[in-house]
This record gives structure tokens, C-alpha cells and sequence, in this order.
């Protein structure tokens, strides 16, 4: 190896040893890349660590400082370092096919263990022959690995094309579930296979190079054979720094990572919620075992199961065929299961509403939701209840599996009226269920509270007269009559087709009941949403049309009933005058 390709190989190791050293921090800081699988990448960057390093014995003082005994013991470590690498890139790939597949989703940490001890027991006897058969020494780049000219050298080129087989086999069959079904595959693992395929293009080339110059094959030595010999170690140098970039193409994360070295803090999130974040998959819910009642057990498990969803709401989790969205964690050696039905609608009425993530995060703040949790927890019929997060943002509503099949199945109408301007439909944003191994499954919808950015809220409710039930609303404000409201007469027709045109797509499920509510105040902390904000004699008030959850039927049918309410509201708002 020349002068000039040795400077440019240390340069490459050098960088690709940061790149590494960035990784171990990041997978330590960052809860993102400890995702399934993302244990995976971090072993074999470990691995590859060790490999990088190796090639600082190519330097003529390091290597005449290294004993020959000690040269072949860096060379034979370095060979079951980049064996252990292949595995994990192979377990990474079937995982990755896994998923894409959703076959054996509920088995990853059994799974793993297995993994774990194919690792050691395709690596360890080769550690060990090298290390007895003394032909691990100076390797033809004059760093230490597998002696020159041994027999031991057409060893790593079988090893390669075992693994690369394999790898390329379940790649293949991952892309082609992939565009059969592109729904089936989360979009975070596409950053797994650029991190596949990175190692594959950057690793695996030296030691191919180095079989064709196997000593039975008598392959004549020139210029040709000698440049591609160290093409291929400049590429294995720099492989470290390709696979970091690979796995940090993944939108924001090297954001995160450079706020994490800086100490930045993007969100001012209290520590329980932190530390939640912060914890790995298989001991998140641990935090929640201290159970004081089946109340608090309940409302902490949805609140912990919507802080890790909104903290990876797109890049996180399996999207399936039906449109819904599933998330899978670890609870105490139990599997736990998020599902968010219609999850596009969900995405595109929170993108609309301009809604940000870590809004979510901070109301369902655990700890600042213990404190007074009774005075915002109300207990419905049928064993459902409604809670009401701490800083009064979001309504928490769990329902019977029937209900929750007939409520879901509204929303994709409903969210497109939703995301319209001029619509007055309370913001919903999700209807999920968590299932723990074990207990049963908790089904809700999670909504806005109207009204929640007065100080002194008054409410009033406006029913259609074949209203079925008038005691299920559940609200944090008092209810106050009105008699009349008087409004501009330009406002009040806009306000009244927009109404209209909300109630024509409640009414197009029969049995649905729905009201509107008023809420105002004198006195204004926060505009809540423009498109729901009015003004009426000298007080800014918002209005919205909410669906009635614990009242299902009317007396009347659809029609009839919205044409109930419609009478209803036309007769409280009245105009002031015209312009």
C-alpha cells in the first residue's frame, strides 16, 4: 500500500471511527434509533468499531510496536468483529423482512435471544482457530488480519458470499412486499435498508478482492489488481461513516443528535414524561406498575400508549391494509398493542389544525395528570369513562367494542368535513385501542374540549327536540341558558350554511346524536381556533358541533332530528343588524 492511499485510508477510518463513536451516543441519547430493530444496527456498529480500528496497525510505527503474538490476536478479533457485523446485518434484514411481511411481530424479544447465540456461535470458533492455528498475522495491506498467502484467506470470501446471499434474498423479498403493499411496511425501516444495503456496498468489496488473489487460484499480480485492492480498503475505512448516514438520512435525527451534544432542549417536558421518552421499549410501562386503582391504572396506560405514539406518530409503527395504524411495545414481559383506526385521517386533520406532537405530549403529561385526576374523571354507563387532561386541551373518552366500531366507522366522513375552514365540528383526532397480554382492551377516541383557553368558561348546549337522553354531556364548564343571540346578519348566514353542511354529514348515519355547544367568555386568555371563533354582544365565544357518545338512537329519524336542531339554532341566533 502507497503513502498516498494509506494518508487517505487513515482519514476515512478517522471519520468513520467519529461516525461510529456518534452512533453508540446517539442509540444511548436518542429513544428513536432504539426502536426494533434497532439493537441491531448498534451491535454491528460496535463491531464495526473494532474493525476500523484495526487499520491503524497498517501504520509503519504501530505495527512495529504490535509483538507478532499480539498481531495475531488484533487479527483474529478483527475477523470475528466483522463476522459478528454480517450477522447482525443479516438479523437486521430478516427483521426488516418481518416486518414488511407483519410475520412474527410479537416475537422479537424470544427472537433476539436466539439471534444473539447464532452471533457468538458462527464468530467464536473462528476467533479461536485463528488465534491456534497462528494464521492470523500482517495481511497483505500490511495492517493485522488474516495472514498473506495462507489458506486461511479464501475463509472470509465463503463467509461473504454465505451471508451476502442470504441478505440479498431477504432483501429482495422485502422490497417485493414492499411494492406489492406498500401500506404493510413502516416507513422508518427504508432508513434499515439504506443502512443494509451501505454496509453491503462499503464492507463486503476487500475481502472479495483479496479471494480473487487466493494463492491456489494463481491470479497474476498487476496495476489493475492492486488499485482494486485498495479501492476496497478505502472502502472498508469509510464503510462507518456510510452506515451512519445511512441510519441519520431519517428526517430530524441528526437535529436531535446535535441537540443532545449541545444539551438543547426543544420541548419543556416535566421529567416523567422525559423519562418516558427516554426509556427503552421493553421497560416502558414500568413506570406504571405502581397501580393505586383500576381509575389511575386505566387513564395512566392511555396516556403513557398516546406519549409514545405522538412522540413517533409518523415514522413509528405498522401501517395495514384497513387503514389503520398499530404500535407495539413491551410491558412487563407482556406484549402491549396500540392501534389508531384511519390513521391518514387522523394525520391529515392534525396537520390542518396545524397541531404539533409535542402538544399532544405535554397534556398527557403522567404526573400532572395524577394530581386532582377525580375532579376531571367522570364515569359513564356501560363501564366507560371520560377523562379530561390537566391542562383542560383534550377529552379522553373510552367506549364498548361496539360502540367504538360504529364511532370509528363515521370518522372518514367526518374528518373531511372536518378539515374544511368553515366547519364547526368539534376536532377530533383519533380513535384507538390498547390491548395489554392478559387484561382487556381499552377502545377511545381522543377530542378537543371547546372552550378550554377562557379563563371563566360559561357553556351553552343547544339539543334538537327529539334529543333521546339530555344527561350524558360531559363538560369542565358550567351550563348556562340562552334565550337569544344576537349576531351580524352576515355572519349568522355564513355560520348557518357552515352548521348545515356539518349536521349533512352527522345525519347520513342513522341514530347518531349530536348538539352544538357555546362556549364564551368576557374575558380572553388564548384564541382557542379561528375557524371556530365568534363574536356576539361585546364577548368572544367559540362554537362546535360534538357528537353525543353514551346516546346512541333518536326518537326520530336522521332527517328529522337534524332538522330538529337546525330549528333549534336558528331560533337563538337572531341578527343584529346588516351590513
Amino acid at each position: 500500500m502507497n503513502e498516498l492511499v494509506l494518508v487517505f485510508l487513515l482519514v476515512f477510518m478517522s471519520i468513520s471511527i467519529v461516525c461510529e463513536l456518534l452512533m453508540i451516543y446517539a442509540f444511548i441519547k436518542l429513544k428513536k434509533l432504539r426502536h426494533r430493530p434497532g439493537i441491531y444496527v448498534i451491535i454491528q456498529v460496535i463491531a464495526h468499531l473494532i474493525v476500523d480500528f484495526h487499520w491503524l496497525s497498517a501504520v509503519a510505527i504501530i505495527r512495529n510496536s504490535i509483538t507478532m503474538q499480539g498481531c495475531r490476536f488484533v487479527g483474529a478479533l478483527v475477523f470475528y468483529s466483522s463476522t459478528i457485523a454480517f450477522n447482525y446485518i443479516l438479523f437486521l434484514t430478516l427483521e426488516i423482512y418481518f416486518s414488511v411481511s407483519q410475520k412474527y411481530l410479537d416475537d422479537f424479544k424470544k427472537r433476539s435471544y436466539y439471534f444473539h447465540a447464532i452471533a457468538q456461535i458462527t464468530s467464536i470458533p473462528f476467533l479461536i482457530m485463528l488465534e491456534i492455528s497462528g494464521k492470523a498475522g500482517s495481511s497483505k495491506f500490511g495492517a493485522c488480519g488474516i495472514e498473506a498467502s495462507s489458506e486461511y484467506e479464501i475463509v472470509p470470501v465463503i463467509r461473504n458470499f454465505f451471508y451476502i446471499t442470504l441478505i440479498l434474498i431477504f432483501m429482495g423479498l422485502s422490497f417485493y412486499k414492499r411494492s406489492k403493499n406498500d401500506d404493510e411496511c413502516a416507513s422508518a425501516l427504508k432508513y434499515h435498508l439504506y443502512v443494509v444495503l451501505g454496509f453491503i456496498i462499503t464492507f463486503a468489496p476487500i475481502q472479495i478482492i483479496n479471494g480473487v488473489n487466493y494463492p491456489e487460484f494463481h491470479t497474476n499480480q498487476n496495476s489493475i489488481i492492486e488499485w482494486s485492492r485498495n479501492i476496497g480498503a478505502l472502502l472498508n475505512a469509510i464503510s462507518g461513516a456510510v452506515v451512519f448516514f445511512a441510519r441519520f438520512s431519517q428526517k430530524k435525527l441528526l437535529k436531535h443528535l446535535w441537540n443532545s451534544i449541545i444539551g438543547k432542549h426543544e420541548d419543556k417536558i416535566s421529567q416523567s414524561v422525559l423519562e418516558i421518552n427516554l426509556l427503552p421499549y421493553s421497560n416502558l410501562f414500568q413506570q406504571l406498575d405502581k397501580k393505586v386503582n383500576t381509575i389511575k391504572a386505566q387513564v395512566n396506560n392511555i396516556l403513557a400508549s398516546l406519549i409514545m405514539v405522538f412522540s413517533d406518530f409518523c415514522t413509528a409503527g405498522i401501517k395495514c391494509m384497513n387503514g389503520e395504524k398499530k404500535w407495539t411495545y413491551e410491558y412487563m414481559n407482556r406484549m402491549c398493542k396500540v392501534t389508531l383506526y384511519n390513521y391518514k385521517q387522523s394525520k391529515r386533520v392534525i396537520n390542518s389544525e396545524n397541531m404539533k406532537m409535542k402538544n399532544f405530549v405535554y397534556s398527557f403529561d403522567i404526573d400532572k395528570n395524577s394530581e386532582g385526576l377525580n375532579s376531571r374523571y367522570i364515569n359513564n354507563s356501560n363501564n366507560t369513562f371520560t377523562f379530561l387532561t390537566y391542562d383542560k386541551k383534550f377529552y379522553l373518552k373510552t367506549f364498548s367494542a361496539e360502540d367504538m366500531q360504529n364511532f370509528s366507522s363515521t370518522f372518514p366522513s367526518y374528518s373531511q368535513r372536518q378539515e374544511n375552514s368553515s366547519s364547526s365540528l368539534i376536532s377530533i383526532y383519533g380513535f384507538f385501542t390498547i390491548e395489554y397480554e392478559g387484561e382487556s382492551a381499552l377502545h377511545f377516541v381522543l377530542y378537543e374540549n371547546l372552550g378550554y383557553a377562557f379563563k371563566n368558561p360559561k357553556l351553552t348546549i343547544i339539543r334538537g327536540k327529539s334529543y333521546k337522553s339530555q344527561n350524558a354531556i360531559n363538560n369542565s364548564c358550567a351550563e348556562f341558558s340562552i334565550d337569544m343571540i344576537k349576531i351580524p346578519a352576515s355572519l349568522r348566514k355564513k355560520m348557518m350554511k357552515s352548521i348545515e353542511n356539518d349536521t349533512n354529514v352527522l345525519s347520513l348515519v342513522q341514530g347518531l346524536n349530536y348538539y352544538l355547544i357555546l362556549a364564551y367568555d368576557i374575558e380572553v386568555s388564548l384564541v382557542q381556533r379561528r375557524k371556530k371563533l365568534i363574536t356576539c354582544e361585546g364577548k368572544t365565544a367559540v362554537i362546535g358541533i360534538s357528537i353525543e357518545w353514551d346516546v346512541w338512537g333518536t326518537e326520530k329519524n336522521s332527517n328529522e332530528y337534524r332538522e330538529s336542531l337546525l330549528k333549534e339554532i336558528d331560533g337563538i341566533f337572531i341578527s343584529s343588524f346588516t351590513y
